[in-house]
């Protein structure tokens, strides 16, 4: 269940455009402060809650405003440098004629969908390279100082800021059995990008809203910031978006379970309203019972750890497929082993397997025990979640008159 310092948490989000006495109806008592700024670095929402938090009638005690304050200046000291270091870049490959698309934080930093560069934080810098031009970009990065973090040939650093490169949106070179579960080339992605400098480019704003619902997906659903970035774009760019096309694309690359999975949350989590009416099955599959519960636990804060790679299994039609990616998913390769331990010991990667194994069948009695388990209850989040996030898109517009 979400605990009663996240409910506040997204509460707050919504609640600073409503009066006074709204605001305070949310009880500060019985709250563990520590809790809640653990909890707001944790879904990277520190940066919003610290202008939320300015609005009248909000009475904070001064050490937890003066850490979101901490937050939100580092944020925007980091990101300022981050930004200015992919400008550099970007004109490196650009001479050396790589051609680059920008992912993830940085591609939604250059879409302008938050009014101040500190209130989302950005933890590196993503990009997608084909596979042709890798060794080019990863001698570019090496040309320009950085160097390949051990263990992670793709992972480049220098003076803290990271470069990951990706040779696909689903980071097939880790788990390759993805692409039983993703059909999305690159040439795809390229022929509908937007370029912004050079031979750089960021996704189109239709494929975005996919590519950060399968990215959701990736990581299963651990973030709330990540479902904001979703309502941000929609919120921006609604005029634009075309959802019979992004319907036929999220079919085509065999994504439709992560964008109707976003969508359904900010819809029934978040109470945001959605520009389409979504039906009780994605376009061109049907849900499981399993997938449904899934969907239940997550908007009741019961989030299942490992549920987006099930969601992946789930997104497999044939079964040799399915038992190709159980298997890569629980053995990977060796290299990849290495990495998820973080030592190259044979010894110790043997260890590593027999561990993993164990730990696949203990999430796996999890995520099929959430369904013999009775549904999930709303508990505090009907009465404040389903009410708070209702303001989301009036607390958001408020930072542009600031």
């Amino acid at each position: 269940m979400w605990t009663r310092e996240e409910q506040f948490i997204i509460n707050r989000l919504a609640l600073v455009q409503k009066p006074p006495q709204s605001l305070n109806r949310l009880s500060l008592e019985n709250l563990n402060w520590n809790s809640f700024l653990e909890h707001s670095r944790r879904h990277g929402l520190s940066g919003l809650l610290y202008h939320y938090c300015q609005s009248p009638g909000t009475k904070f005690p001064a050490p937890v405003l003066d850490s979101l304050r901490k937050e939100y200046y580092h944020n925007l000291i980091q990101n300022t440098r981050l930004l200015k270091e992919l400008d550099n870049l970007l004109e490196n490959f650009e001479q050396k004629r790589i051609k680059v698309m920008l992912l993830q934080g940085v591609a939604l930093s250059l879409c302008h969908i938050y009014p101040s560069p500190g209130l989302r934080p950005i933890t590196d810098i993503d990009l997608l390279i084909d596979d042709e031009n890798l060794s080019l970009a990863r001698q570019a990065l090496k040309d320009s100082g950085y160097r390949a973090i051990p263990l992670y040939p793709d992972l480049f650093c220098r003076k803290n800021i990271v470069i990951d490169l990706h040779t696909s949106v689903a980071n097939l070179s880790r788990i390759s059995a993805r692409r039983y579960a993703v059909n999305l080339p690159n040439q795809r992605l390229w022929e509908q990008a937007q370029r912004i400098r050079g031979s750089a480019y960021i996704p189109d704003i239709n494929d975005l809203i996919i590519i950060q619902s399968a990215h959701l997906q990736k990581h299963s659903y651990s973030r709330l910031i990540w479902f904001m970035d979703i309502a941000r774009l929609m919120e921006k760019y609604g005029a634009d978006l075309d959802w019979d096309k992004i319907w036929l694309r999220a079919e085509e690359f065999n994504l439709q379970r992560p964008l109707y999975f976003t969508l359904r949350c900010l819809k029934a989590l978040l109470n945001y309203p959605l520009p389409i009416a979504l039906k009780d099955n994605p376009p061109g599959c049907k849900l499981n019972r399993l997938e449904n519960r899934l969907i239940e636990n997550l908007i009741c804060g019961n989030r299942v750890e490992k549920m987006g790679d099930y969601l992946y299994f789930a997104s497999i039609k044939q079964f040799k497929q399915k038992f190709l990616f159980i298997k890569e998913n629980v053995f990977p390769q060796k290299e990849v082993m290495s990495q998820v331990i973080r030592h190259s010991n044979p010894i110790i990667i043997a260890y590593g397997y027999i561990i993993r194994f164990w730990q696949s069948l203990w999430y796996g009695l999890k995520l099929f025990g959430s369904v013999l388990n009775k549904r999930p209850k709303a508990s505090l989040r009907g009465s404040l979640i389903a009410e708070a996030i209702s303001s989301t898109r009036m607390g958001i517009a408020s930072l542009r008159s600031q």
